[in-house]
């Protein structure tokens, strides 16, 4: 069993014939190891080179780049490496076979006893390793060592995704959570959606909201904004399912003020409604409906958009003045960045359908 596994590109045959696709340089047969090697010139790592492994979506992507496979390999023992989250770079390595569809499971395996006996393996390597195993067994795999299994959930974020299902079904998915929050306020790299999974299962768990100092809450919901439809709804999901702790959130200001001003607040329950309602009004000293915190879906229809508010007129959908008009409050009461696309798309629109009026309106700005 050997320390930081990972996965490489080469081209050639195994195991006397392979090269490394960018330099094409030869890797040698050990006949003592009785396996392919490959050592850095001498001096050369001190400079900042040497052989590199990383993960198996890196490695296949050389391998798709230079028709070639991928392998497992691992630093020469004796040897020295420098190792990150996602991979390595060694004086030397060691091949030890290539990685195909059939011994995903098995390479997997192997990498999981390695870490069972306490050597140390790259994360997001681990990570994969995890979420291979645990599809082919149908069950999150256990590891010994609990910190371990957080630190191979948190560097990936395609690893995580493919493992949640066996997560939120795991007996133990609790003490996993707080691992993984434990991590985060080490200061390691979590990614995003374990961490809004982890914040939700220990939050619940525990009846109060249990989220890492430093994290902002909203900043989750930011990092998810290059999205489809249906992700948006799954992270408002996500959002809503923290409303009963909402009110211990130390920026719960903050975050009903965005919902207020999102374009995406049709989406939410009228229980959040309430919620962003209810803290915004205790924050100021004017009253709040429901109305301010979540506009009409009507407003984003280009040829609803004066129907769903009829006390407004053309000239009240001028930009604001100094001193805005009571139609002119109205309107931008909907969110704190009108006019947005929306609105002006709706004025342009209704413009089109209204000659006669685009033709009065010209005349009075004459």
């Amino acid at each position: 069993m050997l320390a930081y596994l990972a996965f490489k590109a080469l081209t050639g045959s195994y195991p006397y014939k392979l090269k490394s696709p960018v330099e094409e340089i030869p890797w040698e047969f050990n006949r003592k190891l009785q396996l392919p090697v490959l050592e850095a010139t001498k001096g050369t790592f001190d400079a900042g080179h040497g052989v590199y492994a990383a993960t198996v979506e890196e490695a296949q992507m050389y391998a798709e780049r230079y028709q070639g496979a991928v392998y497992l390999v691992a630093p020469l023992p004796g040897k020295h490496a420098v190792v990150g989250e996602k991979g390595w770079r060694a004086e030397g390595a060691l091949c030890l076979g290539p990685l195909t569809q059939e011994n995903q499971p098995e390479v997997a395996r192997l990498i999981l006893a390695a870490v069972a006996n306490g050597l140390p393996q790259v994360p997001a390597v681990l990570g994969w390793a995890i979420a291979v195993a645990s599809q082919a067994e149908g069950v999150l795999t256990r590891l010994a060592n609990e910190e371990m299994l957080a630190h191979g959930i948190a560097t990936g974020t395609e690893a995580f995704i493919s493992l949640q299902r066996y997560l939120d079904e795991a007996p133990h998915r609790v003490q996993v959570a707080r691992r993984l929050i434990a991590l985060c306020e080490a200061g390691s790299m979590v990614n995003a959606a374990a961490l809004r999974w982890a914040i939700v299962v220990a939050s619940k768990a525990e009846g109060r909201l249990v989220c890492p100092p430093k994290v902002n809450l909203l900043d989750l919901w930011r990092n998810s904004m290059e999205l489809t439809m249906m992700e948006i709804k799954e992270r408002i999901e996500w959002f809503e399912s923290l409303l009963p702790y909402l009110d211990q959130a130390k920026d719960k200001l903050a975050i009903a003020e965005y919902w207020r001003a999102s374009q995406y607040a049709y989406l939410l329950s009228s229980s959040f409604v309430q919620w962003a309602t209810s803290v915004i009004s205790k924050a100021s000293s004017e009253q709040v409906t429901p109305e301010d915190v979540q506009p009409p879906t009507s407003y984003h229809h280009p040829r609803r958009f004066f129907h769903a508010m009829p006390s407004v007129t053309p000239m009240d959908v001028q930009p604001p003045a100094p001193s805005p008009s009571p139609g002119r409050s109205y309107l931008y009461s909907a969110g704190q960045n009108w006019p947005d696309r929306h609105f002006i798309e709706s004025y342009q629109s209704w413009l089109t359908d209204k000659p006669a009026c685009r033709k009065k309106l010209s005349s009075r700005s004459s």
